[in-house]
């Protein structure tokens, strides 16, 4: 079962991402989180549930609070068991070459794409992903 994780912050944004996500047919399941802290949370719930773990994170750069480098930093704190064979995609409206070098630094992050998210680049993505 193909699962997914989108963290966003903004509502409309995670709509249409859905939408888009839930039309490509690739995923089984799409969870949708509006802040980090609640996606580390439903993480650690898988964990301590016996929940499947999500595959792939889609995750956007810039929130409030907690920002995706941020998020990025508590997941990796996770054991490797669950996080080895993750995959994110980090999200962006920013166009600013510093935050994709640091994206680099995560072996984890395997692309950066500009928002909104459409059909070809879920399929550019997923390309990456199943190389």
């Amino acid at each position: 079962m193909r699962t997914i994780l989108l963290i966003d912050d903004d509502a409309i944004s995670n709509f249409l991402s859905k939408s888009m996500i839930e039309k490509s047919g690739i995923f089984d399941k799409v969870y949708v989180y509006n802040s980090g802290n609640g996606a580390l949370d439903f993480l650690r719930t898988c964990i301590t549930g016996n929940q499947d773990f999500p595959e792939i994170i889609l995750l956007d750069v810039m929130m409030p609070v907690m920002d995706g480098f941020t998020f990025l930093e508590e997941f990796m704190k996770f054991d490797g068991r669950y996080i080895q064979n993750v995959k994110v995609c980090m999200l962006t409206s920013s166009l600013d070459p510093k935050d994709r070098q640091q994206a680099d630094g995560y072996p984890q992050v395997v692309e950066f794409i500009s928002k909104p998210i459409n059909q070809e680049k879920i399929k550019k993505f997923m390309s990456l992903i199943d190389n």
